[in-house]
């Protein structure tokens, strides 16, 4: 049977094979041969080589690559893009190509794009690749990968596979031109990361994660467009992962109780520092740890200065007799303005940033809060995506929110914060100009995927998913749409499962104690505490799960029946249902993809709830029918043997076991606590044993100390540096101090240290003298440099004003300067 083509469809046929250009595994790279070797371009060479494992996963080979100036044409018939060329604006091959490229693409803050021009070397079409600077020129080979090769960013984390072609089309009229960001700096920050601090711990016990794991993550981080990191909740200022962080051309910063990059606490406690953490008892102590951590901190390229003071375990810094609020904001002001000087000394034009998590933003709202120049205040939120405070925020502000918490009734093993709340902030932030700083807490980053993509996107350009919560369902609405869209990408399901999907996730959003702030945390604490009343007096209603609510600033106790859970669980599995069904539509090569994101989140909750129900129902039950009980029990006990396979199922191959190393909320103490209530109410020997068991188990989650153990022997010896240095040891540091006494409190004496010495009343004071390493020292009292002959001594007595300087006894040896200290006596 005879074909007719119709000349119409010839010619369209035609124009739109004119309007593709394609692209081979041959064709050809161009890039500036000293980028290219020279150690200065590091983080750009690290960004090709990903390129390059890309392209060959893609198209099959590994691409041909130009490094030498092209004097004249080469001719080639490999493919009509007969070149990519990638650089920076300042780049040599990149230079002739300046008239066709935007402008825009050249100048600025990480600028970058992707265009189709003719080809000057090789007579076809090229392809070019650049960033108006180094980290631009990052941004712009990352976005070969996103645009050209359709490798996504999250697609490692995911389990996703390329698919190999011989060739890709491109539309020959391509114009990628992302814009600048409007956040200056976007970061991750690694929190509370025991799942991966388990499964890729360091083999060589020097950092939570094995660098591979740090690499790939950074390597997401880039592809996101980000430029920040913060590598670990308690982290040396020369750990490894900064030193990965700094090769490939991230920005470096710590948390809000890491000041200065300083670490303060390993293992819960901190026994390593000389005396309490305390910047009014011990300020000189404070200062020289500071000092030490903003030297080692000094030696990478670029550092945003996180300056502040909170306790060494993120509480509340102590102050020292009776304090208002306004007198800790002063204690703070003080403790900042001192960081800063400590900075200057290394970087003059050093950029700061104070957090204002938790007590902060009283101390910015008593007035008393002294911002030093050139610092950005970040405001917080506690933990659920709303921050609070922006009334006071101007232009310039930063802004930290969070897809995980760990704070007992939160997220670390599912999604939490609604889509349409991300979106819906972001634009708030942009509104009030709070754009310099964007640190969103990842945690271990697997269970929250869908979250963080949703916060990347939206802070590099929140134009395109500007809404207003005040407006009616406007960000819901954003977010069934988003969702959808995300869901036919990465799973490669029609539009119409896509849209099941995110009506499934709404509904899941929806739910009253999630919308709260309330997530896996709360569910497997309310299961475990409420088995645990079982044959005890306790009511299973009384059972509470306390927390600390960083807005308000308080504890707040949350109740088994706050919330209907019996309502909620038929939600959830109703949106388990849903999705299972198109589960069973997607592609096998995205199975693992949707596994990881959409099952585990709503699985976790759909079973957790109506195990909860049932436990409540027993709890209530045992009292009169202990068999009764002991049933719904037994009926619980598939809903927690699911809410286990669901994780497993999360893992994949690639992090099989990541879930047995959640050290930090601890789900499968939940699961015991139900087997142990149903061995209570057997009431045997065997059953009593086993009860008993399971109730002393203390060492199955260790909370942090499992994955920070790496850091013992480090803070043993060379704190607060993680290596070696050369005059930096807080052991071998000679000190002088006195011991604080309330001048309110007593007018006949006291002594109030300050951090070059202390003010004291009174005809005398008693000044300790003592080296943290437990070492004699040397000291004298005439402002001579202490020598061989000085005194050896524990404690002096002064009773006028005195400079004391003290060194180590063996002068010769010691690594520190000789600490100087001014007691200054009132009369």
């Amino acid at each position: 049977m005879a074909v007719r083509i119709s000349v119409a469809a010839l010619l369209l046929a035609t124009l739109v094979n004119a309007q593709q250009s394609h692209i081979t595994c041959d064709t050809p790279w161009v890039v500036d041969p000293n980028e290219f070797t020279q150690p200065q371009n590091l983080s750009f060479q690290l960004a090709l080589k990903d390129l390059k494992v890309d392209w060959y996963q893609r198209l099959g080979c590994r691409p041909i690559l130009y490094n030498q100036p092209l004097s004249a044409q080469i001719p080639s018939t490999l493919s009509n893009i007969t070149s990519v060329v990638i650089g920076n604006s300042n780049s040599s091959c990149i230079q002739p190509y300046l008239s066709a490229v935007p402008p825009s693409c050249l100048s600025g803050w990480e600028n970058h794009c992707l265009v189709i021009v003719n080809d000057l070397y090789f007579g076809g079409k090229t392809l070019i690749a650049v960033g108006s600077d180094t980290r631009g020129a990052i941004f712009a080979a990352y976005s070969i990968a996103d645009v050209i090769l359709n490798i996504q960013p999250f697609d490692y984390w995911l389990h996703i596979v390329p698919d190999r072609v011989s060739s890709l089309s491109v539309n020959s009229s391509l114009r990628y031109v992302p814009g600048s960001p409007a956040y200056k700096f976007r970061a991750f920050f690694v929190n509370d990361e025991d799942l991966f601090g388990g499964l890729h711990n360091d083999p060589l016990a020097e950092s939570v994660w094995s660098m591979d794991l740090w690499d790939k993550l950074y390597s997401t981080l880039l592809r996101l467009k980000a430029n920040a990191v913060l590598p670990g909740t308690n982290v040396f200022p020369d750990n490894p992962a900064y030193t990965l962080a700094n090769r490939r051309g991230l920005a470096l910063s710590s948390h809000h109780y890491n000041i200065l990059g300083l670490s303060p606490v390993a293992q819960g406690v901190t026994e390593w520092f000389p005396a309490d953490y305390n910047y009014q008892a011990r300020p000189d102590a404070m200062l020289w740890a500071w000092n030490a951590s903003a030297y080692a901190w000094s030696k990478y390229d670029q550092v945003f200065w996180t300056i502040g003071y909170r306790g060494a375990g993120d509480e509340a810094a102590s102050c020292l007799g009776t304090c208002t609020v306004a007198d800790k904001a002063d204690h703070v002001s003080w403790a900042i303005h001192n960081q800063t000087q400590l900075v200057h000394q290394f970087n003059p034009d050093a950029e700061f940033y104070t957090w204002l998590w938790d007590e902060g933003l009283s101390y910015l709202e008593s007035g008393h809060l002294k911002v030093p120049p050139n610092t950005t205040v970040v405001f917080t939120d506690n933990g659920n995506g709303d921050v609070a405070g922006l009334e006071y925020a101007t232009s310039g502000a930063g802004i930290y929110t969070h897809v995980a918490m760990l704070d007992g009734v939160a997220n670390q093993l599912t999604e939490m914060v609604p889509i349409s709340r991300i979106f819906g902030s972001i634009a708030k932030f942009v509104q009030k100009k709070a754009t310099s700083l964007f640190v969103l807490n990842i945690s271990d980053l697997l269970p929250y995927i869908m979250g963080t993509l949703a916060n990347f996107q939206a802070i590099y350009s929140p134009q395109t998913y500007f809404c207003n919560q005040t407006l009616h369902n406007e960000c819901d609405q954003l977010q069934l749409s988003w969702i959808a869209d995300w869901s036919a990408s990465t799973f490669r399901i029609a539009q119409q499962d896509a849209q099941t999907v995110a009506t499934a996730y709404a509904a899941y959003y929806n739910v009253s104690y999630i919308q709260a702030g309330r997530a896996d945390d709360l569910l497997s604490n309310l299961i475990r505490t409420t088995a645990d009343t079982i044959s005890t007096d306790q009511a299973w209603w009384d059972v509470t799960v306390s927390t600390r609510d960083a807005l308000f600033q308080q504890t707040i106790k949350l109740g088994a029946n706050d919330y209907n859970w019996t309502q909620a669980s038929a939600i959830l599995c109703k949106a388990l249902s849903m999705s299972q069904d198109v589960g069973s539509r997607v592609p096998a090569g995205r199975q693992q993809a949707f596994a990881t994101t959409v099952l585990n989140s709503i699985s976790y909750h759909c079973h957790a709830t109506s195990a909860l129900v049932l436990v409540q129902a027993a709890a209530e039950a045992s009292s009169k029918d202990k068999t009764a009980a002991k049933e719904l029990l037994l009926q619980a006990m598939p809903h927690m043997d699911a809410i286990a396979l669901s994780l497993r199922q999360a893992e994949g191959t690639r992090f099989s076991g990541l879930f047995a190393n959640d050290d930090l909320t601890c789900q499968p103490r939940a699961r015991r606590a139900v087997l142990s209530a149903v061995a209570k109410l057997d009431n045997t020997p065997v059953s009593k044993a086993f009860s008993a068991a399971t109730g002393r188990d203390a060492l199955s989650c260790r909370g942090y100390s499992y994955m920070y153990h790496y850091q013992y022997g480090f803070g043993r010896t060379h704190y607060p540096t993680q290596f070696a240095t050369p005059d930096v040891n807080m052991f071998d540091w000679p000190q002088a101090y006195c011991t604080y006494s309330d001048a309110t409190t007593s007018n006949s004496s006291w002594c109030i240290p300050h951090p070059t010495g202390a003010v004291f009343k009174g005809d005398s004071v008693k000044i300790t003298l003592k080296s943290a390493s437990g070492a004699p020292v040397r000291y004298t009292v005439d402002g001579t440099e202490p020598n061989d002959s000085s005194p050896i001594a524990s404690s002096v007595t002064l009773k006028a004003t005195t400079t004391i300087k003290v060194q180590l006894a063996d002068v010769n040896t010691a690594p520190q300067p000789a600490t100087t200290m001014m007691f200054t006596k009132q009369e």
